[in-house]
C-alpha cells in the first residue's frame, strides 16, 4: 500500500515538474503591415506572445524598440496573449531593427527581431497628350538637420516631326 501511494506522490511531482517547466519556455512573434516604409509613415505591428505549451503569456510586460528607440510604453499584451503597437517610421532613410521583447511574471524574457526599411520606393509616371510625354520624378533632398523633404522634377519629351 505505500509502494502505491509513493508511485503516486512521483507520478504528481514529475506531472508538476513538467508543467512548471513547459509554462517557463515561450516565443514571441511579430508581423508589420509591411517592411518597407516611406520617412514618418505609420507602422502597424502585431503579435502574439505564448509559451510552448500553447498557452497565452497574459502576464507579461511589453518592450518595443526600433534600433534601441523605445516605442508603445503603454502597451500590454492581451490575456490572449496578442500584442499591438503604432507608430510612425523615422524621419530618416535606413535599416532598423525592429525589437520585441516580452518579460513574464516569472522575470523570463522573450525576444523576437526582424528589419524594418525606411527608403523611397518610387517609379515613374507618365502623364500628357500623344503628342508629347512629361515623366514626374520624385527627388529627396536632405537638409543639414537630417529632416528628408521630397521634390518633383519633371521632364518633357516633345514629339519631334
Amino acid at each position: 500500500m505505500n509502494m502505491i501511494i509513493l508511485v503516486f506522490f512521483i507520478f504528481v511531482l514529475l506531472i508538476f515538474i513538467s508543467l512548471t517547466y513547459a509554462a517557463t519556455d515561450g516565443y514571441v512573434t511579430i508581423s508589420l503591415n509591411r517592411t518597407s516604409y516611406w520617412w514618418n509613415e505609420t507602422v502597424v505591428s502585431s503579435g502574439t506572445a505564448n509559451y510552448t505549451n500553447g498557452s497565452a503569456m497574459a502576464d507579461g510586460s511589453l518592450a518595443v524598440t526600433l534600433s534601441g528607440v523605445a516605442y508603445c510604453s503603454n502597451n500590454t499584451i492581451s490575456a490572449a496573449g496578442v500584442w499591438f503597437c503604432v507608430f510612425q517610421a523615422p524621419n530618416q532613410l535606413g535599416t532598423y531593427t525592429f525589437s520585441i521583447t516580452v518579460t513574464n511574471s516569472t522575470g523570463s524574457t522573450f525576444t523576437n527581431t526582424t528589419n524594418l526599411y525606411v527608403k523611397p520606393t518610387y517609379g515613374a509616371s507618365l502623364v500628357g497628350r500623344t503628342d508629347r510625354v512629361v515623366i514626374e520624378q520624385p527627388m529627396l533632398i536632405q537638409e543639414p538637420t537630417g529632416i528628408i523633404r521630397q521634390v518633383w522634377a519633371k521632364v518633357k519629351i516633345w514629339k519631334s516631326a
